[in-house]
């Protein structure tokens, strides 16, 4: 907000997936106007960018990001998101591409993201710190039973000892590249989670 008002830009890209895990969609226009209603905007015109998972490879990666702050196993249950992107619709355009990188633009959902906006990519010179590791399946089932063994009360809390703990296991899978296996669902079940929805036909027509 202070490097809003400090450089008055004519645009702001504001990136989280929090926006889409929002338990109130509906506030989230409201909030963003609110937030960056300075005396110098008269109105803001607001435009969602959304990259959509196959259900079966969301619910494999929320799993393995759950399970930092959780050991409880999340139900397997699909996202409304037709629904959810009319929510933010009411607010201004919603563009939304699938979450694959062999169609993304050089495989990276930033390229493609700017390719699409036209921003230039080869312009943004702050690389992240970190990057957002995907652990093994090893890898999960250590998290989920050190969660379990340590903080067997404190669902969604994140901690220190277990942001070390998950550093220790990320470690360890990067000095052995191809020896653990990647995390997958069972074909019967990533099969009930892509199957034809009245929801997921919507989103395809859209």
């Amino acid at each position: 907000r202070r490097q809003v008002r400090e450089h008055r830009p004519e645009t702001v890209v504001i990136s989280s997936e929090f926006f889409f895990t929002a338990p109130r969609a509906e506030v989230v226009g409201e909030l963003i106007r609110r937030y960056f209603a300075f005396k110098f905007v008269d109105e803001l015109d607001l435009e969602f960018f959304v990259y959509l998972r196959r259900p079966s490879e969301w619910y494999t990666s929320t799993v393995q990001q759950n399970f930092k702050g959780s050991h409880v196993l999340k139900p397997m249950e699909p996202q409304p998101l037709a629904a959810l992107l009319d929510r933010y619709a009411a607010f201004g355009p919603v563009i939304a591409r699938r979450f694959d990188r062999s169609a993304l633009k050089d495989g990276s959902v930033v390229a493609d993201f700017c390719d699409r906006v036209g921003i230039r990519a080869e312009d943004l010179d702050h690389p992240p710190a970190h990057t957002n590791t995907t652990l093994s399946a090893e890898g999960a089932i250590l998290m989920q039973e050190y969660r379990r063994t340590h903080h067997p009360e404190r669902n969604k809390v994140l901690s220190r000892d277990t942001k070390r703990y998950k550093r220790f296991v990320s470690w360890e899978e990067a000095q052995h590249p191809g020896l653990y296996t990647k995390p997958r669902l069972k074909p019967r079940f990533a099969q009930v989670l892509d199957r034809e929805t009245d929801d997921l036909c919507a989103l395809r027509e859209r």
